[in-house]
């Protein structure tokens, strides 16, 4: 909780954002601290104390039924204090110098396109050798969470049917996402350090979760033009970067520099080609971790990589 708070206040700034802290339960050591943090930092302390023992199936974990206990009470009460947007941070979570700009700027496109219902600051495959563009900014269709921004026309959406556990793979579903998508960046503004100690165990923690690289670079946002991150903006640059990136097998990457490259996976069949480039395997109602129309861009040594479903090149139609 310090490391984050104290990265929170030393980047804020002057930005006109209020830190409302929720506490889940009310364990007293924990009400005590958070008490104290009160004389240090200019915060708002909740405290959610109705916890409802909830019904579980075999192999589920209760602790993430709490949490969406917890995430649900805490971003009523944010939103009825009248915000119209809400950055969420957990307190394992270490922002980057720029985090609070990056916000900023990026709220425009929450604003202004309706396909977009989160700005995260979090890239799943944000590793050394896998990212090097500190302003490159990305759409997905995979909600990534780790330091997000909602807006208050989302959560009227879908607040009452919040789910009783696992929010975040609830938010993935087509019946909550409706085609929608989030914004992240290709270096991460956050970086997640309670990696064993948390509800998910430490899963995937030490090989894709530990190495992720918190961008140390001051963009200037305010000064950036994002409205290429726009849908109609977006996907005809996208889909003419995929169509004319290079066709090559993974062994050929290394002949190539500063050259856009397109490798082939067979869907239903990706987690091979993943674990080739030591990229999250993973997906979700079948939705890759950080991909595009079913397609996750990356870095391989200066070459930008375009892992996409076999055929998919060829489906392209430029006007």
């Amino acid at each position: 909780m310090n490391r984050s708070l104290e990265a929170v206040f030393k980047y804020k700034g002057e930005a006109p954002v209020d830190v409302i802290i929720s506490q889940d339960d009310d364990e007293a050591p924990m009400t005590e601290y958070l008490s104290s943090l009160k004389g240090r930092y200019p915060i708002s302390h909740i405290q959610h104390k109705d916890r409802i023992a909830p019904t579980i199936k075999q192999g589920e974990l209760v602790g993430y039924y709490y949490i969406s206990q917890h995430y649900k009470f805490a971003l009523e009460h944010a939103f009825s204090q009248g915000y119209e947007f809400v950055i969420i941070l957990e307190e394992d979570i270490e922002i980057a110098p720029d985090f609070f700009p990056y916000f900023f700027k990026l709220k425009e496109v929450l604003e202004l396109d309706p396909t977009v219902f989160c700005i995260s600051a979090w890239n799943d495959n944000g590793r050394p050798g896998l990212v090097s563009d500190a302003e490159q900014l990305y759409r997905t269709d995979f909600f990534p969470g780790l330091g997000w921004m909602m807006k208050r026309s989302f959560w009227e959406e879908v607040k009452n049917n919040w789910p009783a556990g696992y929010w975040d793979d609830w938010l993935r579903e087509p019946q909550q996402r409706k085609g929608r998508v989030c914004i992240y960046p290709e270096v991460s503004r956050t970086y997640t350090f309670g990696l064993k100690d948390g509800t998910s165990q430490g899963q995937f923690a030490d090989k894709y979760l530990k190495p992720i690289i918190l961008n140390q670079v001051n963009v200037p946002w305010m000064q950036k033009d994002v409205s290429y991150l726009l849908k109609q903006n977006y996907d005809p640059i996208f889909l003419k970067f995929v169509k004319n990136a290079k066709p090559v097998a993974p062994e050929e990457i290394s002949n190539f520099q500063d050259t856009d490259l397109l490798v082939e996976y067979k869907k239903g069949d990706h987690v091979r080609s993943c674990d080739t480039f030591e990229i999250m395997n993973d997906e979700k109602v079948g939705v890759l971790r950080t991909s595009y129309m079913d397609v996750v861009i990356f870095r391989r040594n200066s070459n930008r990589i375009f892992l996409a479903p076999t055929g998919f090149q060829n489906e392209i139609s430029l006007k």
